[in-house]
């Protein structure tokens, strides 16, 4: 009987932007998060954001753009492949190979890493994308 390997995620780290960026364009969220960027500028023009509003408005929007991401991920398959076969330190046919089962966890768990939820927190209260407004 052949032994199942676990395969396991490591931390993201500075690195992991520039792949998962080049997914998130593909899986056509960049749009939605600029209209977030949008209207988080013009609610502050109207009123003073909590620090607390901010973050609930990215979580929003972090959910929104993971419905839209998971409802496109086969137009990045190739680069999402790449990305979990370095964060699980595989080769990528290993990542291919897995079950539909195995496979939905993994991307899954990516989804749901603390590094993610605060990457978008932090560009959720960054003002260094005002320029692309």
């Amino acid at each position: 009987m052949e032994e199942v390997r676990k395969i396991e995620m490591r931390k993201l780290n500075g690195q992991d932007l520039f792949p998962m960026l080049k997914i998130l364009s593909k899986v056509k969220v960049k749009d939605m998060v600029l209209d977030f960027l949008k209207k988080r500028d013009k609610l502050s023009k109207e009123k003073e954001i909590t620090e607390q509003e901010t973050k609930e408005i990215g979580m929003e929007v972090f959910a929104d753009i993971i419905d839209t991401a998971m409802c496109n991920l086969d137009l990045a398959k190739e680069d999402i492949n790449k990305l979990l076969a370095n964060l699980c330190n595989v080769r990528i046919d290993e990542i291919q190979n897995l079950g539909m089962i195995e496979y939905t966890k993994l991307v899954m768990e990516f989804f749901s890493k603390e590094e993610l939820s605060d990457f978008f927190k932090c560009i959720s209260s960054s003002n260094a994308f005002k320029n692309l407004i």
